[in-house]
């Protein structure tokens, strides 16, 4: 008979049950983005008007500087910018500071104001229908060392060369306003010039007009 002790039996580890997964939460609603408010849109809109309203003011400015970045100098005034009211008579000389290719162009200023009758070949005209009409044929500019010389025969002349007639006659009296616009272009820039003639507003009408 063996004295061997039999081997002492070894403990099973415990069976490790699987806990169950723990249950995920709800997710978190979002929150929604603060919205503006009706009056911050109106604020808003408002900053954005000023704000173009002032670029389109620098803008404008900046146009006009160029556009009159000329002037011109007649009987000791210098003009810079667009003006009116200036009378000239044959032989007048006008100085321009900036020569650079200079064009001129004279067209007709008609209203209510300057307006009288006037006929060609008997056919009656106003002259408010010639506004905007170009009537440079009806001048002559000469070129001069420091600018040029406007000369014209007389208002009956202009308008026979504007309205290549031979016959013009006056049948109302003219009024003392501006009759005509003078346009300097010299380069990129011009400046316009109203004006009227030298004693034109004394031409006697002919016929005379009837007076009742």
């Amino acid at each position: 008979m063996s004295n061997r002790k039999p081997a002492p039996r070894r403990r099973s580890a415990p069976k490790q049950t699987a806990k169950p997964a723990a249950k995920r939460g709800k997710p978190a609603k979002k929150t929604a983005k603060n919205k503006l408010s009706p009056q911050a849109i109106v604020a808003i809109v408002l900053v954005v008007i000023v704000l173009l309203a002032a670029v389109a003011g620098i803008v404008a400015a900046v146009m006009l500087q160029s556009k009159n970045k000329i002037s011109v100098t007649y009987k000791g005034t210098t003009y810079s910018a667009d003006a009116g009211g200036l009378v000239f008579a044959p032989g007048d000389e006008l100085l321009i500071s900036d020569r650079e290719d200079v064009i001129l162009t004279v067209t007709a200023v008609g209203n209510e104001k300057n307006n009288f009758t006037f006929t060609v070949n008997e056919e009656p005209f106003d002259w408010i229908s010639l506004n905007g009409e170009d009537l440079t044929g009806g001048f002559t500019f000469e070129e001069t060392g420091e600018g040029f010389r406007i000369s014209y025969e007389s208002l009956t002349g202009i308008l026979s060369g504007a309205m290549q007639s031979a016959s013009v006659k006056i049948t109302s009296e003219i009024p003392d306003e501006d009759l005509f616009k003078l346009e300097i272009i010299s380069g990129k820039h011009s400046l316009e010039l109203g004006f009227r003639l030298q004693d034109v507003a004394s031409i006697e009408p002919n016929p005379p007009a009837i007076v009742y």
